[in-house]
């Protein structure tokens, strides 16, 4: 049985920081992939259920929040907002995390 997401937690944060802010939604997909180590992204492509993706709020998400500077304008914070209709950025990390664990699927 595999562990639950709580025990796996660690696995959510990059282990490498990233200087590139992602502009697009798109461009934070590609950036994301290339700050996660292997074992991370097995881990993610694993997340099948949107309460997964909700277990990873605190953990990736809340470092993508603050890295990317979803809470203040940021170039990728407008792109949310303008292109997706996203306002909040806890809903922005979400979408972030479900994107990119979706682009694991394919």
């Amino acid at each position: 049985m595999s562990p639950s997401l709580r025990e796996s937690s660690q696995h959510s944060l990059p282990p490498r920081d990233a200087e590139h802010h992602p502009k697009t939604l798109e461009d934070a997909v590609i950036v994301l992939d290339n700050m996660l180590n292997e074992e991370t992204k097995l881990f993610l492509s694993a997340i099948k259920t949107e309460a997964a993706i909700i277990e990873l709020h605190h953990t990736l998400g809340r470092y993508l929040r603050n890295k990317w500077c979803l809470w203040s304008e940021s170039v990728l914070a407008k792109h949310m907002k303008d292109v997706h209709g996203i306002e909040h950025p806890d809903d922005m990390s979400h979408a972030i995390i479900l994107a990119y664990c979706n682009s694991l699927s394919k």
